[in-house]
């Protein structure tokens, strides 16, 4: 199987308000990064990475309970994703991209929270090797994660 080239295009950060708020926020955005105070890595963190096949409004619901004892504001950013073929093509893509297969969401998120390690996340932390011949190009406001990630730099794959 050849390399799988994804580009993930974020937006935000938005207040957890602003995310539920906004009914075009439902299409598209499968994926979101959760933002904010930690006790020992400081403010403005990467505290956790989501995907959702049921809308963002839904899925930042069900987060709530500890959401409510974090010490600051929570910030949200929204992911869509897209097969990459070339930047020209991702320029005048319109965005957020339509919502692709869930198998490949969950791969790419897989990775994702491998690389990036947030705080929050205990799941998929061990499952990134399902993730295996991925490459992931972060784009627009991606916040503290790298602008590239691929299973070969952090799987050895």
């Amino acid at each position: 199987m050849a390399e799988q080239k994804w580009v993930i295009h974020w937006e935000g950060p938005f207040t957890l308000e602003e995310a539920r708020k906004e009914k075009g926020r439902n299409r598209g955005f499968v994926l979101y990064q959760l933002s904010g105070q930690h006790h020992l890595y400081g403010s403005n963190v990467l505290l956790y990475i989501g995907q959702t096949n049921h809308g963002i409004k839904t899925r930042l619901g069900q987060h709530d309970e500890w959401i409510a004892d974090e010490y600051d504001e929570m910030r949200v950013r929204l992911g869509s994703i897209a097969e990459f073929s070339s930047w020209g093509f991702f320029e005048k893509s319109k965005k957020p991209f339509p919502s692709p297969d869930m198998k490949i969401t969950e791969r790419i998120e897989k990775l994702l929270i491998f690389a990036c390690q947030p705080a929050y996340n205990v799941a998929n932390k061990s499952d990134a090797k399902k993730a295996k011949k991925i490459r992931v190009f972060n784009t627009g406001h991606s916040g503290p994660i790298f602008p590239e990630i691929s299973s070969w730099y952090f799987l050895d794959q």
